[in-house]
């Protein structure tokens, strides 16, 4: 997929842009910083790892109860 086509993607299906990575308010960098409570470039690979875990989960989770409000309607 291009990336137009994913933030698309995310537009549609999580009705707005998603930013895993490289801005200050992402998820990975959210993670990093307040489940760690570490800045971004001291994680080691296990946190790094972990952070990246939580936010892929976190937009499952999004996507997950939005299908399910979609699927009651």
């Amino acid at each position: 997929m291009t990336p137009k086509e994913v933030a698309r993607s995310f537009d549609e299906y999580l009705g707005g842009s998603v930013h895993l990575a490289g801005k200050g308010n992402s998820l990975y960098e959210r993670h990093i910083l307040f489940d760690n409570v570490i800045e971004p470039s001291a994680a080691d690979p296990r946190d790094r790892f972990e952070a990246v875990a939580r936010s892929v989960r976190d937009i499952l989770s999004q996507r997950w109860v939005s299908t399910e409000s979609t699927d009651e309607r």
